[in-house]
């Protein structure tokens, strides 16, 4: 099995055994790259994944995921991780209220007018909107078209029960580096 494909294959055990874990894809490269809670790692620890909140005052916390290097996905790691017992189920989050087109005009406009002020630089909106899930849906090739349709992107598939499931794919530079820490931030 070719490592990309085999390191999807893990990722969909990891799924179904409820273990945090985030597939990810730096830009302009093929293979994908895994970072796993730190307990089923099946090495020493050398590099940590930090997902961090936006804002230093939110009340979200930070998540680390321990990087897994590429030589350890193995069919025998995928083997070992198969007979893991399943893990607690991820609790329900809730979820944010639907945002009306007309709030997120407001909203926009209330950003540029921080812009034009000069209190703020950069302002990232988003605007929550529910579709239903179609019925053949599958989130691992969801996330393999969004790989592929964005390639000189960083994609990322994040499933933990603090998060709940995010799948992105960001031009934006998410990777500082200093000494030997890095920081992937989503």
């Amino acid at each position: 099995m070719v490592l990309k494909e085999l390191t999807v294959t893990i990722a969909e055990t990891l799924f179904l055994k409820n273990i945090s874990f985030c597939l990810y894809r730096f830009p302009a490269e093929e293979e994908f790259r895994m970072a796993i809670a730190e307990n089923f790692l099946p090495h020493q620890k050398d590099q940590i994944f930090l997902i961090s909140p936006f804002h230093e005052g939110s009340l979200d916390k930070a998540i680390h995921l321990t990087v897994v290097n590429n030589e350890y996905l193995t069919n025998d790691f995928l083997h070992q991780l198969q007979a893991e017992t399943v893990g607690k189920e991820f609790p329900d989050i809730p979820l944010p209220p639907e945002t009306t087109k007309r709030e997120y005009f407001q909203k926009i406009n209330a950003y540029l007018q921080e812009i034009h002020s000069g209190k703020i630089e950069k302002a990232i909106l988003s605007r929550v909107i529910y579709e239903d899930k179609p019925k053949d849906f599958n989130l691992f090739d969801c996330f393999l078209r969004l790989s592929a349709s964005y390639p000189e992107t960083l994609s990322y598939l994040l499933v933990t029960p603090q998060s709940g499931i995010w799948m992105g794919a960001t031009p934006e530079l998410l990777l500082q580096k200093r000494q030997k820490l890095q920081r992937i931030i989503i």
